[in-house]
């Protein structure tokens, strides 16, 4: 995350400033055309803001102010991805809205969703121990048919997507591992097409517009992290970067306890879906619900089904976490043994026990497993 350099900066704010100036005079706009034309978008600016946005002696202008005089001037295509490139070489690192939230963002995803055993040390990074997992859709939910990664759920241009997993199945780690990978990966300066924005479904059952929602709810989750301004409405109101829109990660539709505010809140998701593909695109992650309660978001929404752990997986997560310990393939072994012999070996699947389970093994190993009752093994063949 290295800085540009002053110099650098300085020369892309000036070529930048050029080529909107000329790519204005080209299409014979002036100063006030685009003021009038970004009040009619909806995207007002003041005829200072675009002065300054053209001025190669002020620094260069917000995301959204550039989007604003872009989109006024209809300029797209390669020139507007260039003209955003240009604007962010021209921003010190470290400076913008942007990156604030992303650096936060990141450092909290990093963290595990779910705290583990209670009074029971030794939680390493998620990153340490996570084991990517697999998921399929309603329609081919054969166990013959092949699963894809549950992380192609984030790619691609639909507007919105549901992932269903069962108690503990790990929907939130998947959504935060996401959210962490993406912002490192914008944060290094490489591309995408989305920047991920985490949101409690419950956070949205107020009356506040979207925009407002994220703003106070992303504030309020990231302060503990050290995010040192609060973020604006008018920062969700945009999108992020010229071409990139903001990923919505809804986290626990089910957790809203009244079928009414559920079907409100899914109700909203779809129509900002609707009126704004090119700004937000959402994934919805819940516990199975009716399907006529997500048949409220469109019958052109794709689900998924976040599947359980392999043995391979399992066994790859034990891995994971049994590395700091002395002989880990012993440990290894020795945890798997006890999970056969408690039976506990289809529970461990679900990803929250095996962290648990772990967690237990990796403070006491000579301590053996509890034992279990005996659990169905219809959902064993994952």
């Amino acid at each position: 995350m290295s800085d540009t350099g002053p110099a650098r900066r300085d020369s892309a704010n000036r070529e930048l400033k050029n080529r909107l100036k000329d790519a204005l005079t080209r299409q014979q706009l002036k100063q006030a055309d685009i003021v009038r034309q970004s009040q009619r978008n909806g995207e007002s600016v003041s005829k200072a803001t675009v002065s300054n946005a053209l001025n190669p002696d002020k620094g260069p202008p917000e995301a959204a102010t550039l989007m604003a005089i872009l989109n006024a001037a209809d300029i797209s295509g390669t020139e507007r991805d260039e003209l955003s490139r240009l604007r962010d070489q021209a921003e010190p690192r470290g400076t913008t809205q942007l990156e604030a939230y992303l650096e936060a963002a990141e450092k909290a995803a990093r963290r595990h969703p779910y705290p583990g055993v209670p009074g029971v040390p030794g939680l390493p990074p998620l990153a340490n121990v996570y084991v990517r997992q697999h998921a399929r859709t309603p329609a081919a939910n054969n166990q013959s048919d092949p699963a894809v990664p549950a992380a192609e759920i984030f790619r691609g241009d639909r507007a919105m997507c549901v992932l269903v997993g069962g108690p503990g199945g790990g929907k939130s780690t998947l959504l935060c591992t996401h959210l962490a990978e993406s912002a490192d990966s914008w944060l290094d300066r490489r591309t995408g097409e989305t920047i991920p924005v985490l949101v409690s479904a419950a956070a949205l059952t107020g009356t506040d517009p979207l925009p407002t929602i994220l703003a106070k709810t992303v504030t309020a989750d990231l302060r503990q992290v050290g995010l040192l301004d609060e973020l604006t409405a008018d920062f969700f109101r945009h999108p992020p970067r010229a071409g990139v829109s903001w990923l919505v990660l809804v986290d626990g539709i089910d957790e809203i306890p009244d079928t009414e505010t559920r079907n409100a809140v899914l109700t909203m998701l779809a129509g900002a879906a609707a009126t704004a593909p090119g700004l937000y695109r959402f994934v919805v992650a819940t516990r199975p619900l009716p399907a006529a309660e997500l048949g409220t978001l469109g019958p052109h929404v794709p689900r998924y089904e976040l599947q359980p752990f392999s043995r391979d997986d399992l066994h790859s997560y034990a891995t994971h976490w049994f590395r700091p310990l002395d002989d880990p393939r012993r440990h290894v072994e020795a945890f798997t043994a006890g999970l056969k012999h408690s039976r506990l070996e289809v529970l461990a699947r679900i990803p929250l026990m095996a962290l648990m389970l772990c967690q237990l093994y990796a403070a006491d190993p000579i301590r053996p497993c509890p034992t279990a009752v005996p659990v169905p093994t219809s959902h064993s063949s994952s």
